[in-house]
């Protein structure tokens, strides 16, 4: 399966786009119908590591079909999950807590391109759903996301030290 141009052309332009890793992460991916409610519950990064321990060997996305702002943002989510994944192929990878922040950087981002009416009440109501018992990991990453957006280059790498520093950070202050 291949992404929509609209995706690639997103991860191009932010400096994210390496053939090689972009054709693993496509030949691992399956595609759901977001209309379908019950579907979206497969969305996600799946990984399989090696047994008894934290060494990653493979992953999958499961990703909606890029049918318009919405799922291409849901896609987007997933796939820079995909490339934290991939770059630890075959190494130690623990998610932590800091695996949700470079993906709501990068819908952030997203956001602010599209300059969308309807996509902005979409991230609004995401991040509404983000409570005080929801999962630490989407308490960080929406705390920070803003943050990392005001001080937002073009360098993944870069912008994952700083995310797991603020994390780190934002662990020792609220607790």
């Amino acid at each position: 399966m291949n992404y929509s141009s609209e995706i690639i052309d997103f991860f191009k332009r932010h400096n994210l786009y390496e053939e090689k890793m972009f054709n693993y992460l496509q030949e691992n991916s399956i595609m759901i119908d977001y209309r379908v409610e019950e579907h979206r519950a497969f969305v996600g990064c799946f990984c399989q590591y090696e047994k008894n321990s934290n060494i990653l060997l493979k992953f999958n996305l499961c990703i909606p079909f890029d049918y318009n702002d919405v799922t291409r943002l849901v896609c987007i989510h997933e796939i820079v999950h995909g490339i934290c994944a991939y770059k630890k192929l075959n190494k130690h990878f623990d998610l932590g807590n800091s695996c949700e922040v470079l993906p709501f950087l990068y819908e952030g981002l997203y956001v602010i391109e599209k300059q969308s009416e309807d996509l902005n009440n979409y991230l609004k109501y995401l991040d509404s759903c983000i409570e005080e018992h929801s999962d630490e990991k989407y308490k960080i990453a929406l705390y920070l996301r803003n943050e990392l957006l005001e001080n937002y280059e073009d360098n993944f790498d870069k912008m994952d030290r700083l995310s797991k520093r603020l994390t780190l950070r934002y662990s020792l202050f609220h607790r």
